[in-house]
C-alpha cells in the first residue's frame, strides 16, 4: 500500500523512445509492442494530410470492416443474442489481446464479413419482405370481415330495385369489378357526410331516372388519423362522398414500419373519375392502405378462404426464414466480439504506422513509454523478431525529449497508477486539470480530505447508515455491474462506489461527534455530564424528595437550566465522544452548536490551506526551484501563520482554556488598534474587555504579527522578479564575452525570451491573488458550517413536525402516513438533496480553496494506443 501510495503522489517516470521497425515486419511490430499497451506515439508527419499518407487505404479497409461489423452488431442486439453471449464476448476479447492475426487472416476476415454482411442482408430482407406481406395479409381479411358487412347490410334493399353497375377501383392491385347498385346508405354503422339524407333519397331513386356507375375505395387507415382524414374527404369532394368506417379491435402489425398500431377499416364511396383520383391521392397523403374489396358477398367468402390458406403457408415460410437468420446471428454473435476487438486494434496500428516517418528500409517511430515498461517493450520487439527469423529487428531506444522542439514545449505526459478505489478521487482530481509532470498530485489527499469535509456537512449517524447501505450494494455487485451497460446516473454512482463508501464512513463519525442520529441525540456513552447547582438542589428536594444533580439536569427541572444554566464540576471530565446530548433541545443549543461549528470550519480550512502551501514547497523542491521557496513559500507561510494560523492557535486555546475571550475583536482590532488587545484606553488607562488577554505578551506578539504580514507583500511582489532580472543580465554578459572570444552568434533560446515586464506583472497578479485569496479562502471554508447547520436544522425540523406529529396523535393511520411522508422527505431532500450539494461544495473547496496553492493543472494525459479507451477513439 505505501508502494501505491507513493505512486500515486508523483506521476510515472516516462521515457522518450524512439523505435526503428523494418517496413517488411511493420504492421506485426506495432501490434505486438502495442498489445503491452504501454505505448503513446507521437505524430512525426503532422504536416502531412491523413489521405496522403502511406498507409491510407489499409485504415479505410479497416474503416470498412468495422462499419460492416457495426451493421452485425446491431443486427444481433435486436434479435437479444450478443446480450445473452456475454462470457463468449469476453473470452473472444482476451484471445483476440493475446494473439495477432497476420495479413492473410485479416484478409481472409475482410473477405468473410463481406459474405456474412450480404447473407444476412438478404436473410433479413427476405425475412422483413415476408412479414410485410403477411402484414398486408391480414390488414385484406380483417377489411374483407370488417367492410363486407357494408355490403352484406345493403344487399336486402338492393333486390327490390334495379340493378346497376358500378366500378370499383383499388390502388393494390388496379382491377375493375360490376357490382350491384347500393342503397339504404345510412343503414351502416359508419359516419356519412352531412348531406346523407339527401344522397339516400336520390340513390333510391336512382333507378326509376338513369343508370349511374359508382365505385369506392376499401382499406385501413391509422385510427389517429381518421377524423383528419375524413373531414380532407369530404371538403375535397364538397360532400360528394359517402364514408363507412369500424375500428379494428386491438393494434395490428403496420406493412411499412412493422410496429403494432391502432387502425380502422373504411369504405369510401364516389361517384366519377375525378372523385376518384382525388379519394386515391388524400388516401397516399394519410398514409392508408387500399386493398382489392370485391362488393359481391360471395367472391369475399371466397377470397377470405384464400388469404386464410395464404397466411398458413406464409407462416410456415416465416418460421422457417426467421429460424434460419436467428441461427446466422447467433453463429455471429460468438465471433463478433473478437473480430471487432481485432479490427480496432488493426485499425489502430495502421494509424499509428501513419504516424511514422520512412528511413531507408525502416519506420522511424517515436513514443512515450513509462521508465519500468520499456525493458518489456524492448522484450517484445527482440522475441518478434526471433520467433520471425528475420535479420531485421526492431531498435528500441531511450532519446532525450528535449531535442524535440514539440515536446520539449508540452513536456513529458502524465500518468497515475490507480485502481478501482483510487481512480474516482483521481477522475475528481482531473476533471479540474491533468497534473504537471511529476508534479504532486492532490489525489493522495483528496482520498482523505473529500469524504471528510463532506461529511462535516451531511454528519448524521442515520443518514450516514443509508449511504453505507448504498454503498455496500454496489460494492458487493461489482462483478455483475461490471458486465452491464449502466445509465449515465447509475454510472456515475458505480464508478464512485468508494468515494460513496467512505463519504458513508466519515459520515457516521461525524454523527456520533455531532451526536445525532436523525436528528435525535444519543446517549450511548452515558448522559450528560452536566449537573444542577447545589442551590437549585436544595428547592428540588423539598419538592420532589431525594434526586441526584444528574437526573435533575436531564429532566431539566433545576431553574437554573434557563437561566444561568447547568455547572460542570470540578474535575469531572467532559462528555467522552462528541457533543454532550444536554445540549439539544437546550435554548443555547443554536447559539453553541453556531460558534462551535463556525470555529471548527476556521480551524480545518486553515489546516487544509496549509497543507496546500507545504505541497508547493514540495514541488520547488523537485524541481530545484530555490528561488521559488525563499520568495514564494516561505513568504506565504508567513504571511497564512500570522492572519489565520494565529487565529486557529487562539480558538484551540480557548477551547482548551475555557476562556471567554472574544476572537472577532481581537482578530479585527489586531489591526485596527494594533498593540492594544485589552481595550486600553489612551487617557484614562482603563481596560475595558481585559478578557481579550489570553496570554502575557500578547500585544507585542501581535504587532510583530502585523509587521510579517506587512513585509511579507513585498516580499512576495518584488523579489523573485529582481532576482530573475539579476540572472538574466548576468548571463547576457557572459554570452557577449563568449561571443567576443570566440566569435559564435548562437544565443540561449529561453533567456531569449526573457521579458522582465511580463515576470513582473505575473508576479503583482499572483501577490494579489493570493493575499487576497487568504481572506475569501478562509471565508468560503464557512460553508462547512453553514450546509451542516441547514443539514441539522432541517432534520430536526422533519422529525419533530412529520414524525412526531404523527405519533403525538395516536392514531395508526396517521402514523403510518406520517412515517412514509418522514422517510420520503429524508431520502428525497437530506439524502439526495442536500448530499449533491454537500458534494458539490466539498468539490469547490477542493478544486479552488486547496489546488490552487500548488496545483499548476496545466500537464496532458497519458493515453496510450491500443488500451480501450484510446484504440476506440481513434476507431471513431
Amino acid at each position: 500500500s505505501s508502494q501505491l501510495i507513493m505512486e500515486l503522489f508523483r506521476s510515472v517516470e516516462m521515457r522518450y523512445v524512439r523505435l526503428l521497425i523494418p517496413v517488411e515486419a511493420a504492421r506485426a511490430s506495432v501490434l505486438n509492442v502495442g498489445a503491452l499497451e504501454c505505448l503513446q506515439f507521437t505524430d512525426l508527419n503532422a504536416g502531412v494530410s491523413v489521405i496522403h499518407r502511406q498507409y491510407a487505404a489499409d485504415v479505410r479497409r479497416c474503416d470498412d470492416m468495422l462499419r460492416t461489423l457495426s451493421y452485425l452488431a446491431e443486427q444481433i442486439r435486436r434479435d437479444g443474442k450478443l446480450a445473452a453471449l456475454p462470457s463468449s464476448a469476453s473470452s473472444g476479447n482476451a484471445s483476440s489481446r493475446s494473439a495477432v492475426m497476420s495479413d492473410s487472416v485479416m484478409a481472409a476476415l475482410a473477405s468473410e464479413l463481406a459474405v456474412r454482411e450480404a447473407e444476412l442482408r438478404e436473410l433479413t430482407s427476405n425475412l422483413e419482405e415476408l412479414r410485410k406481406r403477411e402484414a398486408e395479409l391480414v390488414e385484406f381479411q380483417i377489411v374483407i370481415e370488417l367492410a363486407g358487412t357494408f355490403f352484406s347490410a345493403s344487399a336486402a334493399p338492393a333486390r327490390g330495385t334495379e340493378e346497376l353497375n358500378a366500378t370499383s377501383h383499388s390502388a393494390a392491385s388496379g382491377y375493375t369489378a360490376d357490382a350491384p347498385l347500393l342503397v339504404g346508405g345510412s343503414s351502416g354503422s359508419g359516419r356519412s357526410s352531412p348531406d346523407s339524407d339527401a344522397a339516400d333519397v336520390e340513390m333510391t331513386d336512382v333507378g326509376a331516372r338513369a343508370t349511374a356507375r359508382l365505385g369506392f375505395v376499401a382499406g385501413v387507415v391509422a385510427t389517429d388519423r381518421i377524423a383528419g382524414f375524413e373531414r380532407v374527404l369530404f371538403r375535397a369532394t364538397r360532400g360528394n362522398v359517402f364514408l363507412k368506417q369500424a375500428p379494428i379491435d386491438g393494434p395490428i402489425a403496420d406493412p411499412s414500419s412493422g410496429e403494432r398500431v391502432l387502425k380502422t377499416v373504411f369504405v369510401v364511396f364516389f361517384a366519377g373519375v375525378t372523385a376518384r383520383e382525388k379519394v386515391q391521392k388524400i388516401c397516399e397523403a394519410y398514409g392508408a392502405n387500399r386493398y382489392p374489396l370485391p362488393d359481391d358477398v360471395a367472391e369475399q367468402r371466397h377470397v377470405h378462404a384464400e388469404l386464410t390458406t395464404r397466411l398458413r403457408e406464409l407462416h410456415v415460410t416465416l418460421t422457417a426464414s426467421d429460424r434460419q437468420r436467428g441461427e446466422a446471428l447467433a453463429s455471429l454473435a460468438i465471433r463478433t466480439p473478437e473480430w471487432t476487438e481485432a479490427v480496432h486494434r488493426e485499425k489502430t496500428a495502421y494509424h499509428v504506422l501513419n504516424m511514422c516517418t520512412l528511413q531507408g528500409h525502416f519506420l522511424q517511430a517515436k513514443a512515450w513509454c513509462p521508465a519500468k515498461s520499456l525493458p518489456r517493450v524492448q522484450e517484445a520487439a527482440s522475441s518478434l523478431a526471433y520467433s520471425a527469423g528475420t535479420v531485421l529487428r526492431t531498435i528500441v531506444e531511450a532519446v532525450d525529449y528535449r531535442d524535440d522542439p514539440i515536446e520539449r514545449l508540452r513536456g513529458p505526459p502524465t500518468h497515475f497508477n490507480t485502481n478501482d478505489m483510487t481512480s474516482c478521487f483521481q477522475e475528481i482530481v482531473n476533471a479540474y486539470g491533468i497534473a504537471r509532470y511529476r508534479e504532486v498530485n492532490p489525489t493522495v489527499f483528496t482520498i482523505i480530505t473529500f469524504p471528510f469535509l463532506f461529511a462535516v456537512m451531511f454528519g448524521d449517524v442515520g443518514h450516514g447508515c443509508i449511504l453505507l447501505t448504498a454503498a455496500i450494494y454496489l460494492i458487493a455487485r461489482e462483478t455483475t455491474l461490471k458486465r452491464r451497460v449502466l445509465g449515465e446516473m447509475e454510472g456515475m454512482l458505480f464508478a464512485g462506489r468508494y468515494c460513496l463508501l467512505l463519504c458513508a464512513l466519515f459520515s457516521i463519525y461525524m454523527g456520533f461527534l455531532y451526536n445525532e442520529f436523525f436528528s435525535v441525540p444519543m446517549t450511548l456513552f452515558g448522559t450528560t455530564r452536566f449537573v444542577c447547582p447545589t442551590s437549585d438542589m436544595h428547592m428540588l428536594e423539598a419538592m420532589h424528595g431525594n434526586m441526584s444533580y444528574t437526573e435533575a439536569a436531564n429532566d431539566h427541572t433545576c431553574p437554573s437550566a434557563t437561566t444561568t444554566g447547568l455547572i460542570l464540576p470540578k474535575g469531572s471530565a467532559p462528555y467522552p465522544v462528541g457533543l454532550d446530548p444536554v445540549w439539544h433541545d437546550a435554548t443555547t443549543e443554536l447559539g453553541y452548536t453556531n460558534s462551535l461549528k463556525m470555529k471548527m470550519s476556521i480551524v480545518v480550512g486553515v489546516v487544509q490551506m496549509t497543507l496546500g502551501i507545504i505541497m508547493s514547497y514540495l514541488n520547488f523542491r523537485h524541481e530545484k526551484d530555490t528561488l521559488s521557496i525563499y520568495c514564494e513559500f516561505v513568504p506565504q507561510m508567513l504571511f497564512l501563520m500570522s492572519m489565520f494560523g494565529y487565529l486557529s492557535v487562539l480558538i484551540l486555546a480557548k477551547w482548551s482554556s475555557g476562556s471567554i475571550a472574544d476572537l472577532y475583536h481581537i482578530l479585527i482590532y489586531m489591526f485596527l488598534d494594533i498593540g492594544n488587545v485589552a481595550c486600553k484606553d489612551p487617557v484614562t488607562k482603563e481596560e475595558t474587555c481585559k478578557e481579550n488577554r489570553m496570554f502575557a505578551g500578547q500585544g507585542g506578539f501581535q504587532t510583530l504579527l502585523v509587521l510579517i504580514m506587512v513585509v511579507c507583500v513585498p516580499w512576495m511582489l518584488a523579489v523573485k522578479p529582481y532576482i530573475l532580472n539579476k540572472r538574466h543580465q548576468a548571463r547576457r554578459r557572459a554570452e557577449l564575452y563568449s561571443r567576443l572570444s570566440d566569435d559564435e552568434g548562437d544565443e540561449d533560446a529561453g533567456d531569449e525570451n526573457f521579458d522582465f515586464t511580463e515576470i513582473l506583472v505575473h508576479q503583482i497578479i499572483h501577490t494579489i491573488e493570493f493575499v487576497l485569496g487568504v481572506i475569501s479562502n478562509t471565508a468560503s471554508y464557512l460553508r462547512l458550517w453553514a450546509l451542516s447547520l441547514a443539514h441539522s436544522q432541517l432534520s430536526t425540523v422533519f422529525y419533530n413536525l412529520i414524525l412526531m406529529s404523527g405519533v403525538q396523535l395516536g392514531n395508526p393511520v396517521i402514523l403510518f402516513v406520517g412515517v412514509a411522508i418522514w422517510s420520503f422527505a429524508t431520502f428525497a431532500v437530506l439524502i439526495v438533496m442536500e448530499g449533491l450539494s454537500a458534494f458539490l461544495h466539498a468539490l469547490r473547496l477542493h478544486w479552488v480553496e486547496f489546488q490552487n496553492k500548488f496545483y499548476r493543472s496545466d500537464g496532458w494525459k497519458f493515453e496510450p494506443h491500443f488500451s480501450a479507451e484510446n484504440a476506440n477513439a481513434v476507431s471513431a
